[in-house]
C-alpha cells in the first residue's frame, strides 16, 4: 500500500484531479484500519500504521477541501 500511495501522490502532483486525492484518502484510511482488519492491532509496530494512515487521511481531507474551495471560487468567464 505504501508503494501505491507514493505512486498516486507523485501522480497527483502533476495532475491536479480530485479523484486522485480521494484515492489517497481511501489508501490512508485503509492503512489506518489495516491493523484491526488484518489482526495485528496489538503488535508494537502497529503504531506506525496509525500515525502514517492518520496523517495521510487528514492531509488528504485537507487537500480535497482545498481543491473543492479553489474550484468553487474560480471565476467563470462569460462570453
Amino acid at each position: 500500500m505504501g508503494i501505491i500511495l507514493i505512486i498516486f501522490s507523485l501522480w497527483a502532483i502533476g495532475n491536479q484531479r480530485i479523484w486522485e486525492e480521494w484515492i489517497t484518502l481511501i489508501i490512508g484510511a485503509w492503512i489506518f484500519i489495516s491493523p484491526w482488519v488484518l489482526g495485528f492491532a496489538s503488535a508494537p509496530d502497529s503504531w506506525n500504521f496509525y500515525l502514517v494512515g492518520g496523517a495521510v487521511f487528514i492531509l488528504s481531507i485537507w487537500d480535497v477541501a482545498l481543491y473543492s474551495h479553489v474550484h468553487r471560487h474560480q471565476s467563470i468567464p462569460v462570453t
